[in-house]
């Protein structure tokens, strides 16, 4: 009976044990996961501005070959020339830096050595940032500068709170600006296409084509066919490995902001850890820029 005892009283030292530790761990998990939600913005951060400096390429590229399809196939198509730069892409990229500074200088505030001494380095960048959103346009990214701006305005503020607003903006910006490209990259292709159907067969050159069709056919139609389906292929294969990036961002952003939220009232840890994973293998699988070099 005594050795019962013993061995419930051994065990309830040490469930009680395991909970003390687990108290004691909880608020270096809860560091650790702020600083793997920097770490991660910044990977996003960084792969968005590369899309937006790819955008111009993608633009450009389709502005060329839909303009010299049409004048193959006779199409009376207007081509507008465009500029070598863009001066809207070149700023939100300018704003995006903004961004890595802010999230840089939220990570080291999260630091364990880091007591909150100075709230200046991190309140200065998101005013840099709050100062390009005034400027805007948006109307939903001028309330959310209103409200950093609320924030950073008092002595000690909410860390936490502004990078959730600091993300949220980086997923409107986003979700805003790839729902505009996406549109017009589809009007693009629709009329690329239209464009190569409508080229006349006495347009190719059957000597010069066999070189190009990789497909085991034969005869000047035949070739003619399967060549405008391998540019409309090709065509298809480029402008889908944008997007396929594009998608990629748009879930960790999602993820990001769920976790953004959640550690403002830290209820399951590894909830907000397995979110973190999740955008990292997200932007992990993001290659547009790797998938453009070799082409």
């Amino acid at each position: 009976m005594k050795r019962i005892k013993s061995l419930i009283i051994s065990a309830a030292v040490l469930i009680s044990a395991t909970g003390i530790q687990s108290c004691n761990n909880a608020p270096y998990q809860k560091t650790n996961a702020k600083n793997r939600l920097a770490s991660v913005t910044q990977q996003a951060i960084t792969d968005m501005s590369e899309i937006y400096a790819n955008i111009e390429d993608v633009t450009i590229t389709n502005e060329f070959d839909n303009a010299l399809a049409g004048v193959l196939s006779n199409q009376e198509l207007n081509y507008n020339p465009i500029a070598a730069t863009n001066e809207t892409l070149r700023e939100k990229i300018t704003i995006f830096n903004l961004y890595r500074i802010a999230v840089h200088e939220y990570s080291k505030l999260t630091s364990a050595e880091s007591n909150l001494k100075s709230l200046a380095p991190f309140s200065n960048a998101c005013s840099s940032i709050t100062k390009k959103f005034s400027n805007s346009q948006d109307t939903v990214l001028v309330n959310i500068a209103n409200s950093i701006n609320s924030y950073i305005s008092s002595q000690r503020f909410n860390i936490d709170q502004v990078m959730k607003l600091l993300i949220n903006s980086l997923d409107i910006i986003w979700q805003n600006d790839t729902k505009n490209w996406n549109n017009l990259l589809n009007e693009s292709f629709t009329s690329y296409q239209d464009a190569i159907n409508n080229i006349p067969e006495e347009s190719f050159n059957e000597e010069k084509l066999a070189k190009y069709v990789y497909q085991p056919y034969e005869g000047k139609t035949a070739l003619v066919q399967a060549y405008k389906l391998n540019l409309i292929k090709e065509r298809y294969d480029y402008i889908r490995g944008f997007v396929n990036s594009q998608d990629n961002i748009t879930i960790a952003l999602k993820h990001l902001c769920e976790v953004s939220k959640a550690l403002l009232n830290v209820k399951d840890i590894e909830q907000i850890n397995n979110d973190i994973s999740k955008a990292e293998a997200a932007l992990n699988s993001v290659n547009y820029g790797q998938n453009n070099d070799a082409q």
